[in-house]
C-alpha cells in the first residue's frame, strides 16, 4: 500500500514538474513574440514575472532588452547584473552596451562597445556602427561636462501618453497655443468601424493645447475639415499662420497629398491641395515654409550625400523652383531631417545622427553667412535638448524664450514618441528680428552652394553633530549638474539626513539659489527646479514630502561678484548657484540650529541686496503673481529692485513678489506697480504658507492679520 501510495506521489510531481515547465516555457516564447513585435510593455510583464525562475543566459539578455525599451531602466540594469554573473556572449555585450548607451552612461557605454568590438570578426559588417556608436558615446561625455543652455520639460501630461505625440508647431499669432499630431487609442466602436475596412493602423490626428500661464488646456481636436478616417500629419502654417498646411494619406491606399485648410473657413470642402515641390510618396518628409515663398524639406532624391539631405525650393512668380541641395556643409552621408529656419531668415536647426551626435538624431543649429553663402560648421545643441535616442521636429517660440520638439528619450516620456518643451536661459537672437526675407533666395540661382571643404566621499560625519544642542546645517553649491552626487555635497546631505531623523519633529526649507541665466523668470524656475531635486533626495532617504519645502529665489541674493573689472568671474558661479536652509522653530525643538554658507573669497564677495531668509522672520506678506504647473509665462523684469521668489506647493508652482512685515506695504506694492485690486496677497509664518482657513489662528498675537482676513472677504 505504501509503495503504491509513493509511486502514485512520484508521478503526480513528475506531471506538475512538467506542467510547471512547459508553462514557463510557453511564457517565454509568449513574451519574446512580444519583444519581435516591438510590444515591450507586454514582453515586459512576462518577462518581470519570471526574473526570480533562473532565466538562461539568452532569455535574460532578451529581458534586458525588452525592460530597456519600456523604459524600465531600473528592472534592466538589475538583469544585466545577472547577466555579469555569467559566461558573457556578443549579444550580451550588445545589449549592454546599448543600455549604457540609452541611460546617459557614455564612458561606460564606450567600454563595453570596445568589448564587444572585440569579439567581433573583421568580416563582420556590424563593426563600423559600433566604432560610430563609440564616438557617439566620447561626443556624449564631452557634451555631458559642458554648460546646460535650457531646460526640458514635457510639453503637458494631458498630451503625452504611451501612443505617439508628434511634430508640435508654435501658434505663428497665438502665444502659447500648440499645434501637433497624435495617435490615439480607438473606442470599440472605432475599432470596429476600422476592421470592416481592413484599416488595422492607429492614425494620427491633428490637436491644439494651450498654455495659459503655464496651466495647459485641454488638448483639442482641430475638427472639421481637419479630422477623417485617414492619417493626418501636420507641416507649418502659410498665410501669416491663418492657413494650417498638414499631410492626409489614405488609410486604403497608401497615397498622400499635401492639403492645407484656412482656420476661418468652417465648410468641409474648403481642404484643397497645395501645390509645393515636395513629394512625400516619393520619400520627402519634414518640410518648413519661410514666408510661403522658400521651402526647406528633407528628401533621398538623388544626387545627394547620403541617405536623407536638405534641400531649398523658392517660388517665384507662382512657380517652384527645382530643389537645391543644401551642401556638404549640412548634409553628410547620415540623415538630415526636421528643418527649421528661423526669423531672422539666417539660422537654420534641423537633426541629424551624423558622427557628431550623441546618439539618434540630435538637434543643431548652422547660419548662413550673407557676405559668402557659406554655412557655418552645424554646433549641437547639447544636453539636455539632445540624448541618445531620437530628437526631432524641433521649432522655436516666436518670442526665442523656448522651443518645442519630438523625442523618445527613455527618460521623461512615457512611451513612443513625446512632445518636449525646452526653456532657454537666454533669450535666442535669431527670433528678435522680423521677417523680412532669407538669403537662401538670392543663392537659389547658382549651381550648388559653396562648401567646405570616482573618490569615495569622507565617512567621519561626527555623531556629535546630530547630538548637541547646537546642530549646524551647511549650505551646498549646484553648480554642477550632478551636485546631489559630488564628493562635498554627499557628505554634507547625509549629515542632513541625520540631522532630520534625529528630529523627526522639524520641517526644512530647502532655499536654491540660482544665476544661470539673463532672464529673470528662467533663473527663478530653474532654481525651484534644484529644490526640487534636493527635496527628492531626501524623500528617498525616508524624509517625509511634508516635513520639506521647496523655495527658488533666483538671483536676488548673489554672494559672489558675477564680474570683476569689467571681466566675468567664472568662479562666482559656485557660490551663486547654491541651496540655502532653514528650519522653522517650532515648540517642539529642543535643538538650536546654525546655518554654515558657502565661504567666498574675499576678493570675490559680494552683499547681496536682499537676504531673503532674514526677511521671513515672524510673520510676512508676498503678492502672488502667478502659478502655473510649470514655468511662468509673464514678465517679472517690470518688479524692480524687489524680493522674487518661486514655491512649490501640492503640485504647482507659485509664484511670488515681495516679502513686507506690514499689510499696509504689501497694498502699496499693489498699488505702485497698478496691480488688479483682487491681486492676492498671501500670509507666511516663518516662511511657511498659511492657509486662509488658518490665519484666524495667529490673529491673537498679530492684529495685522486681521486686515489681510478683510482683505479677503471683500475679494470674494
Amino acid at each position: 500500500m505504501n509503495i503504491k501510495l509513493g509511486l502514485i506521489i512520484f508521478f503526480v510531481a513528475i506531471i506538475t514538474y512538467n506542467g510547471l515547465s512547459q508553462s514557463k516555457s510557453d511564457l517565454l516564447k509568449q513574451a519574446k513574440q512580444f519583444l519581435e513585435q516591438n510590444n515591450y510593455k507586454e514582453s515586459s510583464k512576462i518577462y518581470e514575472k519570471l526574473l526570480d525562475s533562473k532565466l538562461k543566459e539568452k532569455d535574460l539578455v532578451l529581458a534586458a532588452r525588452s525592460f530597456s525599451n519600456n523604459r524600465q531602466m531600473d528592472k534592466a540594469a538589475m538583469t544585466y547584473s545577472l547577466l555579469l554573473e555569467k559566461e558573457k556572449d556578443d549579444e550580451y555585450y550588445s545589449g549592454y552596451a546599448e543600455y549604457l548607451h540609452h541611460s546617459g552612461q557614455y564612458n561606460q557605454a564606450a567600454i563595453a562597445y570596445k568589448a564587444y568590438l572585440k569579439q567581433l570578426k573583421k568580416s563582420d559588417r556590424s563593426r563600423i556602427q559600433i566604432e560610430q556608436n563609440i564616438l557617439r558615446c566620447l561626443n556624449g561625455a564631452k557634451i555631458k561636462r559642458k554648460d546646460k543652455a535650457a531646460i526640458v520639460e514635457p510639453l503637458s501630461k494631458v498630451v503625452n501618453t504611451s501612443e505617439e505625440e508628434f511634430a508640435p508647431i508654435p501658434s505663428r499669432n497665438f502665444n502659447g497655443r500648440y499645434y501637433f499630431s497624435a495617435n490615439r487609442a480607438l473606442s470599440k466602436k472605432e475599432e470596429a468601424k476600422r476592421n470592416q475596412k481592413n484599416q488595422n493602423q492607429i492614425n494620427a490626428e491633428l490637436y491644439s493645447i494651450e498654455d495659459n500661464n503655464g496651466n495647459w488646456s485641454v488638448m483639442k481636436s482641430l475638427g472639421e475639415g481637419f479630422v477623417s478616417a485617414d492619417d493626418e500629419r501636420i507641416l507649418d502654417f502659410i498665410d501669416n499662420g491663418k492657413g494650417i498646411v498638414f499631410l492626409r494619406t489614405n488609410s486604403l491606399t497608401g497615397k498622400s497629398e499635401v492639403l492645407v485648410k484656412h482656420f476661418e473657413s468652417l465648410k468641409k470642402e474648403e481642404v484643397i491641395k497645395i501645390d509645393l515641390p515636395f513629394n512625400y510618396d516619393a520619400g520627402d518628409r519634414d518640410l518648413c515654409l519661410f514666408q510661403d515663398s522658400v521651402c526647406i524639406f528633407s528628401s533621398k532624391m538623388n544626387g545627394g550625400f547620403g541617405s536623407y539631405d536638405l534641400y531649398v525650393s523658392i517660388n517665384r512668380n507662382g512657380k517652384w523652383s527645382n530643389p537645391l541641395n543644401l551642401g556638404s556643409v549640412i548634409n553628410t552621408p547620415f540623415d538630415e531631417v526636421s528643418p527649421f529656419l528661423s526669423k531672422d531668415g539666417q539660422t537654420l536647426y534641423f537633426s541629424s545622427n551624423n558622427l557628431n551626435s550623441i546618439g539618434g538624431l540630435d538637434v543643431f543649429r548652422s547660419e548662413i553667412k550673407a557676405e559668402s553663402g557659406t554655412w557655418s560648421i552645424p554646433e549641437n545643441l547639447g544636453m539636455p535638448i539632445n540624448t541618445s535616442l531620437d530628437e526631432d521636429q524641433f521649432r522655436l517660440n516666436r518670442n526665442g524664450l523656448s522651443a518645442v520638439f519630438t523625442s523618445n528619450r527613455k527618460d521623461l516620456s512615457i512611451g513612443g514618441r513625446d512632445i518636449f518643451i525646452a526653456y532657454f536661459k537666454d533669450e535666442l537672437e535669431e527670433q528678435f528680428y522680423d521677417e523680412s526675407g532669407t538669403i537662401l533666395s538670392y543663392l537659389i540661382n547658382l549651381q550648388s552652394l559653396p562648401e567646405r571643404k570616482i573618490i569615495k566621499p569622507k565617512t567621519a560625519i561626527k555623531e556629535t553633530l546630530v547630538e548637541t544642542k547646537t546642530i549646524i546645517v551647511e549650505s551646498i553649491s549646484t553648480n554642477e549638474d550632478d551636485f546631489i552626487t559630488s564628493t562635498k555635497n554627499s557628505v554634507s546631505i547625509q549629515n542632513l539626513v541625520k540631522v532630520l531623523k534625529q528630529f523627526p519633529d522639524v520641517q526644512i526649507q530647502i532655499i536654491a539659489h540660482s544665476n544661470t541665466s539673463s532672464n529673470n523668470m528662467l533663473n527663478l524656475f530653474s532654481s525651484v527646479k534644484k529644490a526640487e531635486e534636493l527635496a527628492q533626495a531626501l524623500r528617498d532617504k525616508n524624509i517625509s514630502d511634508n516635513r520639506i519645502q521647496t523655495i527658488g529665489v533666483g538671483n536676488i541674493a548673489l554672494i559672489a561678484h558675477p564680474a570683476i573689472n569689467g571681466l566675468n568671474n567664472p568662479q562666482a558661479d559656485i557660490y551663486n548657484n547654491r541651496i540655502e536652509f532653514f528650519i522653522p522653530p517650532s515648540s517642539n525643538m529642543n535643538a538650536n540650529f546654525s546655518y554654515a554658507n558657502l565661504k567666498v573669497h574675499e576678493a570675490f564677495k559680494f552683499n547681496p541686496q536682499f537676504k531673503f531668509q532674514n526677511s521671513r522672520s515672524d510673520i510676512t506678506y508676498s503678492i502672488l503673481i502667478g502659478e502655473s504647473t510649470q514655468m511662468l509665462s509673464r514678465d517679472i523684469s517690470i518688479f524692480k529692485n524687489t524680493e522674487l521668489f518661486c514655491e512649490y506647493r501640492n503640485g504647482k508652482y507659485y509664484y511670488y513678489a515681495g516679502v513686507f512685515d506690514k499689510f499696509y506695504k504689501a497694498i502699496n506694492f499693489i498699488n505702485e506697480y497698478s496691480l488688479a485690486r483682487s491681486t492676492p496677497i498671501q500670509a507666511f509664518n516663518f516662511g511657511k504658507y498659511i492657509d486662509l482657513g488658518s490665519i484666524i489662528n495667529y490673529v491673537s498675537q498679530n492684529p495685522d492679520l486681521i486686515l489681510l482676513i478683510d482683505y479677503n472677504k471683500s475679494n470674494k
